[in-house]
């Protein structure tokens, strides 16, 4: 094998090292900030249909047809129903979550 060839060849792999680690990382950067906007997107949501819930079950409540139960920021936990004299119907109400960035996200 000739010198040249492999001079050649060490430089095209390592080229071609050096492009992949740089569109791997484009890739991954893209990726990251797409999904902490959906995130931030997902929380506005939740934020929105927690405070319809609480209105719709406080409206429930104030009309007789539901009794809740809250949590200690006054959010619904759990909406419970009388359907006729011996049937209740119990519904969990949670919607939240949080997603952190890691440490090194600029």
């Amino acid at each position: 094998m000739n010198p040249e060839t492999v001079i050649s060849t060490t430089a095209g792999v390592v080229l071609g090292g050096i492009i992949t680690v740089v569109v791997a990382w484009i890739a991954y950067k893209g990726a990251g900030d797409q999904l902490r906007q959906e995130a931030a997107d997902l929380r506005v949501r939740a934020e929105r249909l927690q405070q319809a819930v609480n209105v719709l079950g406080l409206a429930m409540e104030r009309a007789g047809w539901a009794r809740l139960t809250r949590d200690e920021e006054g959010n619904i936990t759990n909406i419970l129903i009388a359907v006729g004299r011996s049937m209740e119907m119990s519904w969990d109400v949670h919607a939240g979550g949080q997603v952190d960035a890691p440490p090194d996200a600029d």
